[in-house]
């Protein structure tokens, strides 16, 4: 009886784990040439109107924690696309990235949105949910190397059982995207 019993617990922790991915990794990528690369604002479809940019800083925080890229600063990739007259993802062209990489120095960039950023209520316990879709392209083909769609909640079967282990948002967002990067190696 109590075989079951650990069973059923632990066949409950394994189902309601609380993450989903799915990624390409270009099958001929080496992607040893890109040092530099550029993160371009994220498209926000959540609900929160600030997502997609805390997104793009957890974003380059983790790249550069996990040494990848160097990374451009933000505000020089924002100063250049107000100089491009860039104000929708539909403007990036294949010969825009050109200019843009070859104005940066950069031989990638990252593009994508945050699809889902919200914490849900269960039962008394919060719990968080975020989901992006990233992609590294390279600037001079235009060329997706590496594309992931992925998703964390902040809580386990624990979480949802005895409240144990509750996470933030932004535990949540940066354990995500430190997730979705190790893909790339």
């Amino acid at each position: 009886m109590k075989t079951r019993i650990i069973f059923l617990i632990l066949l409950l922790f394994t189902v309601s784990c609380g993450s989903s991915m799915d990624y390409y990794l270009h099958p001929t990528a080496d992607i040893s040439y890109i040092k530099r690369v550029a993160i371009l604002p994220l498209q926000n479809f959540s609900r929160d109107n600030m997502a997609n940019e805390r997104i793009r800083d957890i974003l380059e925080t983790e790249i550069l924690k996990l040494h990848l890229f160097d990374v451009v600063e933000r505000g020089q990739v924002d100063t250049i696309l107000r100089e491009f007259r860039i104000r929708d993802f539909a403007d990036i062209t294949p010969n825009v990235l050109k200019k843009i990489g070859q104005r940066l120095g950069i031989q990638a960039v990252f593009m994508g949105a945050v699809d889902e950023y919200k914490v849900e209520q269960a039962g008394g316990i919060s719990l968080p949910i975020v989901s992006v879709s990233l992609r590294l392209i390279d600037i001079q083909s235009g060329k997706v190397i590496w594309q992931i769609s992925a998703s964390e909640k902040g809580g386990g079967a624990l979480t949802r059982l005895f409240g144990v282990g509750q996470k933030s948002l932004s535990e949540v967002s940066h354990i995500l995207i430190k997730k979705c990067l190790k893909t790339l190696s």
